[in-house]
């Protein structure tokens, strides 16, 4: 499953619009794939690219480590 997608960030002062995509999907929450640069904790709206209307405030809880098959790859939970 490959569901293109936009993260936003800075939700507060200058919200940025960053592409990505939703590779895995559950009641609680995503795992994306994109070139973010987001840490651990950081709260995000999820936005469906084909569907704008819906969207997901969620939290990053983690980040796939560098040189591994989770590279470029976060683990978000709905919140």
């Amino acid at each position: 499953m490959q569901i293109p997608a936009s993260v936003v960030t800075d939700l507060n002062r200058n919200p940025n619009r960053i592409p990505c995509l939703i590779v895995d999907l559950t009641s609680r929450g995503f795992r994306l794939r994109g070139n973010l640069n987001l840490s651990r904790g950081q709260v995000v709206q999820v936005v469906l690219e084909h569907q704008p209307q819906i969207s997901f405030h969620s939290r990053v809880v983690w980040i796939g480590r560098a040189n591994s098959n989770q590279e470029g790859e976060f683990g978000l939970e709905v919140v």
